[in-house]
């Protein structure tokens, strides 16, 4: 993404178009995503001793629509709690490296974050 494409995306904020149907879509979403880690914080939760995949998607799903509101709507309680979610991530024991799913979208989440 570009500034010009953001600025792209943001001249069809409450125009009626099917873009503005999406973009406050997103932010209902972020606004339900704010705070969510104090409210139910993504935990270090390997299942069936193997698997941590469902903690790293839901974290990567958490940034990506903050990350995303962040950069649309310019409000900094997205990018707050976008950051707390990833620090949260990052205080993880690991990210289960012996599961490349586990750590590629838990690393996705990070660059989406970045």
């Amino acid at each position: 993404m570009t500034k010009d494409k953001f600025a792209k995306l943001k001249s069809h904020i409450g125009d009626g178009s099917n873009t503005a149907k999406i973009l406050a879509a997103l932010k209902s979403q972020a606004d339900g995503k704010v705070n969510a880690y104090e409210n139910e914080p993504i935990k270090y939760t390997a299942h069936d001793d193997v698997r941590l995949l469902e903690e790293s998607k839901r974290a990567q799903r958490r940034v990506a629509i903050l990350a995303l509101a962040y950069n649309i709507y310019g409000d900094k309680k997205y990018a707050e709690s976008a950051y707390k979610e990833l620090e949260n991530a990052a205080k993880f024991q690991d990210w289960n490296p012996h599961h490349f799913l586990d750590t590629g979208e838990m690393c996705t989440a990070f660059a989406l974050g970045y």
